[in-house]
């Protein structure tokens, strides 16, 4: 959930301004920290995810 709703945004805005949708990026930077903020608690819960994941499948 974390990588949906706090990358998603920032990636969309990206992707919509590299086809030429989006010419004014001056939103981006609350985005961006949107993206900051985000990052770390994300990166966190997946490695704990994957951690207990495989203690579970070496048991």
């Amino acid at each position: 959930m974390l990588l949906l709703f706090g990358w998603g945004p920032l990636l969309l805005v990206l992707l919509a301004s590299w086809l030429g949708l989006w010419q004014n990026l001056d939103p981006v930077v609350g985005l961006g920290l949107l993206f900051v903020v985000t990052l770390i608690p994300a990166l966190a819960c997946l490695g704990i995810g994957l951690l207990q994941t495989w203690m579970s499948k070496s048991e």
